[in-house]
C-alpha cells in the first residue's frame, strides 16, 4: 500500500458510522449468543463486534480499524474470513487472530463494548433493530469508555507518549495495514 492510498483511507474514515454500547457479558451462553450474532451479521457492508471495554479509546480508533477491515474484505486481501474478525485484527494492531482475541476479546463476567460500524447507514439501523428489538440486549449505556493504562499496554506505547495518544494509536493500526 502506498502512502497516497493510506492518506485516502484516513481522509475517508469519517464516512464510517460507529455506534458503541456498553454491556456486561454475564454468562458463557450470553457470550455464545453474541458471537453467533456477530458471525451472522458481519459482512462487507458492516461490522458488529464485541470487545473488552478497556480496549476502547476513541471513535476514530474504531472508525480506522473498521474502514481498513471493510476495505480488506471488499478488495479480497483480508486475513480473516469475516469482517468482524478482520476488525479485531486491525483494532488490536496484529495479524494473528489468536493474539487479537487474547488482547481485546471478551469473556463471561466482563464489561464489554458492542461496536456497530459501517459506511452504510441502513446496516447500522438494521443491526440496532436486531439487537434491541429481537434479541433485547441488556445494555448499561451508550458510550464505551476505555482504560488508559490498558490502551498503553495494548498498543505498546510508553507512558510519556500519551500526549499524542490518539495519533500514536491510529499510526499503530495503520502500520498493521501497510505491513500486510
Amino acid at each position: 500500500m502506498s502512502l497516497e492510498e493510506l492518506t485516502k483511507i484516513l481522509s475517508n474514515i469519517d464516512n464510517v458510522v460507529v455506534k458503541t454500547y456498553v454491556t456486561e457479558i454475564t454468562s458463557k451462553e450470553e457470550l455464545n449468543r453474541m458471537l453467533s450474532i456477530i458471525s451472522q451479521y458481519s459482512n462487507p457492508s458492516g461490522i458488529i463486534q464485541i470487545i473488552r471495554s478497556d480496549a476502547y479509546y476513541s471513535d476514530k480508533q474504531i472508525k480506522l480499524a473498521a474502514a481498513l477491515a471493510l476495505r480488506a474484505h471488499r478488495e479480497s486481501h483480508a486475513i480473516s474470513k469475516n469482517t468482524a474478525m478482520e476488525f479485531l485484527l486491525y483494532l488490536s494492531a496484529t495479524t494473528q487472530i489468536r493474539k487479537a482475541i487474547e488482547k481485546i476479546g471478551v469473556g463471561p463476567r466482563q464489561n464489554a463494548c458492542i461496536i456497530i460500524a459501517s459506511d452504510n447507514p441502513h446496516y447500522i439501523k438494521d443491526v440496532e433493530r436486531i439487537l434491541f428489538e429481537e434479541i433485547k440486549m441488556n445494555l448499561k449505556g451508550e458510550k464505551c469508555k476505555g482504560n488508559i493504562d490498558y490502551i498503553l499496554d495494548l498498543y505498546d506505547i510508553p507512558k510519556q507518549l500519551d500526549k499524542d495518544l490518539e495519533l500514536t494509536i491510529l499510526t499503530k493500526i495503520a502500520i498493521t495495514y501497510v505491513e500486510r
